[in-house]
C-alpha cells in the first residue's frame, strides 16, 4: 500500500515538470522572437527577390491598383499577389522600409 506521503508528492513532481515544461517554452518563444525581429532592417533588401517583393508592394500603394501587380509599372502575374499585399498593408501602417517589406516574412516564420 502507499504511504500518504508518496501520494501528496506526486502531484508536486508532475506540477514541476509542467511549470518546467512552461518555462522552456517560454524561453524558446522569447528565442525565437528575438532571433526573427533583431536588426530586421539593419541590411538593404536582398536582390532579386526582396528587393522586387518589396517593388511591387510600393508600387500597389503608388497606382492604388491592388489587384494587377508591377513591376517598375509593368504588370507581372509570375506570383502570388497576397505576400504583395501584407507588405503593402505594412508600408500603409509603418510607412516604406526594409524592416516593414520583411515583417510580414518574419512574423510568418515565428508563426510556424
Amino acid at each position: 500500500m502507499a504511504s500518504t506521503v508518496d501520494m501528496v508528492s506526486a502531484p508536486r513532481k508532475s506540477e514541476f515538470a509542467g511549470q518546467a515544461i512552461t518555462a522552456i517554452r517560454l524561453s524558446l518563444a522569447l528565442l525565437c522572437w528575438l532571433l526573427f525581429f533583431y536588426n530586421l532592417g539593419g541590411a538593404a533588401l536582398f536582390e532579386p527577390t526582396e528587393g522586387r517583393n518589396a517593388e511591387i508592394a510600393r508600387e500597389i500603394l503608388l497606382t492604388h491598383d491592388w489587384v494587377t501587380p508591377h513591376d517598375s509599372f509593368v504588370p507581372v502575374w509570375d506570383k502570388p499577389i497576397f505576400l504583395h499585399w501584407v507588405i503593402a498593408l505594412c508600408y500603409q501602417i509603418f510607412g516604406v522600409f526594409e524592416w516593414s517589406a520583411r515583417l510580414p516574412s518574419a512574423l510568418a516564420g515565428l508563426g510556424r
